[in-house]
């Protein structure tokens, strides 16, 4: 069994399935799948025997959870990334990657997103914004 290796997809749904606390439907559609039988698809993929024995070894892992690093945490993060980049899978790297900056802390704050101007409405309105006549001249 510990040489059949799960999609990205199933591991995530793996990961949702216990971040979530044993929903499978919550997990199948947090993990990426479509909401429509999401149930239908939650149920076959729990009687996969590779899905059970993960859901189980993470289970047994969420136990040791508190003695697990941040620095533990991220490499994983940057591993389930990597593995993503390299099946091309891009929406999954790029949820990851997001995951993986929140964890690091470089999701900028609200306060950071404020866009700063230069002009005021006024000052806009007194340039003259027209656009230029065409250089080409049209016989």
């Amino acid at each position: 069994m510990a040489d059949v290796k799960l999609s990205i997809k199933e591991q995530m749904f793996c990961n949702e399935y216990i971040r979530n606390g044993g929903h499978g439907t919550n997990a199948v559609i947090a993990s990426g799948y479509s909401t429509n039988g999401a149930s239908v698809q939650a149920s076959r993929m729990l009687v996969k025997p590779k899905i059970r024995e993960t859901i189980r070894r993470q289970e047994e892992y969420a136990i040791m959870a508190c003695s697990i690093s941040k620095e533990q945490i991220v490499q994983e993060q940057y591993e389930l990334y990597q593995l993503a980049r390299a099946d091309e899978r891009y929406k999954d790297a790029s949820t990851i990657l997001g995951e993986l900056t929140n964890l690091l802390g470089y999701k900028p704050k609200q306060e950071d997103r404020k866009v700063l101007h230069s002009h005021t409405f006024e000052q806009l309105l007194t340039k003259d914004i027209t656009p230029a006549k065409p250089a080409i001249a049209m016989d």
